[in-house]
């Protein structure tokens, strides 16, 4: 489908910014990963250690609780 090519294109670059440590732009990125999707929790856990790196701990807290609770 359109969202899970989009979850997938979008996952890739937030997977490829992580390995350069472009945390904004993983943050960017992983946001656009539709819920529901075999990309989602990998790019929520990219996301939650971007949050983290930048300092946003309580918002990477919420990240991850998030995902314990699918």
């Amino acid at each position: 489908s359109n969202a899970s090519l989009k979850s997938r294109i979008n996952y890739v670059l937030a997977r490829d910014a992580d390995r350069q440590g472009e945390y904004e732009k993983v943050m960017t990125y992983a946001t656009q990963v539709s819920e529901g999707t075999e990309y989602y929790f990998d790019a929520q856990f990219l996301l939650a250690v971007a949050q983290f790196t930048r300092k946003q701990v309580v918002q990477a807290e919420k990240t991850l609780k998030s995902l314990r609770e699918k």
